[in-house]
């Protein structure tokens, strides 16, 4: 007779439904994690597997050739337009535990769940924050998880997907693919604002959003903007005048958001504004999202699993675990780093 299959217990049920009201609040605090929730097309949700590949376009498929006579020879020089870009899925767990000691000094099911849920919400904040300092400037434990950081000197940003240098100089190897080989169909957008907010500062912002969203891949794709704290301020400082309200039936308790005239979302960061090897400060990017977003295997979705008994310890401990990575397809002109916006 076969075993019968393994059951949540109620206490680790319970914990998941609560965890979803928690980390739905806890998005709302964590724009680029928020960003590819709730944009359409910011999570590409796989059922399981070690990698997944995508199509993308990096050179074009033949020559142009112009007739001033209809005698010239067509170009017969053609090549392949597409690579796959692959990306190898990162798998993250953490222990939410409880002791024999904690079950006897909180009997009940209700006394245990509320301590529990109190871990819970202490390593889940943690971690997520985590997980988006990392992708947003390689911050943190995470080596193996991609991210946007593609100049700084931490980590592994010679794999970062966006890079401050100029068009032609970016050199990093993103999806297993070289930047260099693939010029510039791989190199992202860079807009300097050179430190005088007050005299270009608005400029270069409103022209990454315009040219970076001329690259977009086609389609229905939003884009969204990271800005640091005080470029964020600056700018909204600075848009002051055109701002208009509208009136909304519920209040909105998440982070602070602006939205262009063309619907484009710029969201503030404390995780931006840091040195890269060029000296330059990374006050933002701006990304097709769509273009950019993040794999997730809907089986370890920042899920928890049933407790088990940790051997030669009184204690049980529940795994939290996730599995995806960052990817990206379309190119990467779709997006853009915006350097020295703070002073």
């Amino acid at each position: 007779m076969a075993a019968p299959a393994q059951q949540r217990d109620s206490i680790t049920s319970t914990l998941e439904l609560r965890k979803r009201k928690f980390q739905d609040l806890l998005f709302q605090k964590l724009p680029l994690l928020d960003g590819f929730r709730s944009i359409p097309g910011g999570r590409d949700k796989v059922d399981g597997g070690a990698e997944k590949a995508y199509e993308v376009i990096v050179q074009q498929h033949s020559g142009i050739v112009e007739h001033s006579t209809g005698y010239e020879p067509t170009t017969t020089s053609v090549q392949e337009v597409s690579q796959l870009a692959r990306f190898y899925f990162y798998l993250w767990s953490t222990v939410i535990a409880i002791t024999k000691k904690d079950k006897l000094e909180n009997s009940g099911k209700a006394a245990q769940v509320k301590l529990l849920e109190m871990r819970m919400k202490a390593q889940l904040g943690h971690v997520m924050r985590q997980f988006e300092a990392h992708m947003l400037q390689n911050q943190g434990v995470f080596n193996l998880l991609g991210s946007l950081d593609g100049g700084s000197t931490v980590g592994a940003a010679a794999n970062g997907l966006l890079e401050p240098d100029a068009i032609g100089a970016q050199t990093n190897t993103i999806g297993t693919l070289a930047r260099q080989t693939y010029t510039p169909f791989l190199d992202n957008h860079v807009y300097d604002i050179a430190g005088v907010f007050a005299t270009n500062g608005v400029e270069q912002l409103n022209l990454a959003m315009t040219q970076t969203w001329s690259y977009a891949a086609p389609g229905s794709h939003q884009l969204l903007g990271i800005l640091s704290d005080i470029c964020f301020n600056k700018y909204m400082t600075e848009m002051g005048t055109q701002v208009r309200l509208v009136k909304k039936d519920k209040l909105d308790v998440g982070g602070v958001e602006l939205v262009t005239l063309h619907g484009h979302r710029l969201k503030p960061s404390p995780n931006l504004a840091f040195n890269t090897a060029a000296a330059d400060i990374v006050s933002g990017y701006l990304m097709d999202i769509g273009g950019i977003f993040e794999i997730v295997n809907r089986h370890a979705d920042w899920s928890i699993d049933p407790p088990e008994k940790v051997s030669g310890q009184l204690v049980l401990a529940r795994d939290m675990c996730y599995h995806g990575q960052l990817g990206f397809q379309h190119g990467m002109r779709g997006s853009a780093v915006i350097l020295n916006g703070e002073a």
